[in-house]
C-alpha cells in the first residue's frame, strides 16, 4: 500500500512523485475532494469518506494507493494505519494546507505550535505558550469557535482563517481574535499570532 500525499488540493501542488505513483496503482482510493483532484489524472477513483473505508480493500491484487490532503504525516491517515498495523510499503508527502497557508501569508513557522480540532478535541489553552499557531478546524470547531475561546483565554493579537486553500475560490481573512468570523467551509486552517506577555 501506497499513501500519497495530495497536497493542499488543486492539481498543481502535487509533486511529480504522487502523481506517477497515482497513474501506477490498479486501486485508487481518495477522501473527498481529492477525489476530484484524482481524476484528473486517472480513472477510476474510488471514493471514501471515513478512514475504515480503506480496510476492505487491503485484499485487494496489485499495487493500492491511499490518497489524504496535504501530508498525510501531518495529522493525516499514518496515524490511523499505523495503529491498526496496517503495512505501509510507502509515504508520498505532499505540500501541507500549514505550509501552503504560511507561505501565502509570507511567515516563517519553525516556532509555530500545531493543533488538530479535526475529528478530536485538543486543550487550546497550549496555545498561550508560543506566539504562533497553526489549528485543523472541523464543523464543529469553527474558526468563530476558536475566536472566541481564545479571547476567553486572554489572548490578544489576530487570527488568519484559510478556506479552501489553492483552489480558485481560496478565501483568507484576517480577524482580531474575539472578531465575529464569517464560516465559509465545514474545514478550514486558523493561524494565530497573538501578544505574549512580556
Amino acid at each position: 500500500m501506497y499513501v500519497i500525499g495530495m497536497g493542499p488540493g488543486h492539481l498543481k501542488y502535487l509533486t511529480l512523485e504522487a502523481i506517477e505513483a497515482v497513474q501506477a496503482a490498479d486501486t485508487v482510493l481518495a477522501f473527498g475532494r481529492i477525489a476530484e483532484t484524482a481524476e484528473k489524472i486517472r480513472r477510476p477513483v474510488t471514493r471514501i469518506m471515513r478512514m475504515d473505508e480503506v480496510l476492505p480493500f487491503l485484499s485487494n491484487e496489485g499495487r493500492i494507493a491511499v490518497l489524504a490532503s496535504g501530508d498525510p504525516c501531518f495529522y493525516g491517515i499514518v496515524d490511523y494505519l499505523k495503529r491498526h498495523d496496517i503495512a505501509i510499503d510507502a509515504i508520498l508527502p505532499g505540500l501541507s494546507s500549514m505550509q501552503y497557508m504560511m507561505a501565502r501569508l509570507q511567515k516563517s513557522w519553525q516556532q509555530a505550535r500545531f493543533f488538530s480540532l479535526h475529528g478530536r478535541d485538543e486543550e487550546l489553552e497550549a496555545i498561550k505558550q508560543s506566539p504562533l499557531s497553526v489549528i485543523l478546524t472541523d464543523s464543529r470547531n469553527t474558526p468563530q469557535d476558536i475566536s472566541q475561546q481564545l479571547k476567553r483565554l486572554g489572548l490578544r493579537g489576530r487570527l488568519y482563517v484559510g478556506y479552501k486553500l489553492s483552489y480558485e475560490d481560496e478565501r483568507i481573512l484576517e480577524r482580531k481574535i474575539g472578531e465575529e468570523i464569517e464560516v465559509c467551509e465545514a474545514i478550514s486552517l486558523v493561524v494565530v499570532e497573538h501578544e505574549l506577555d512580556s
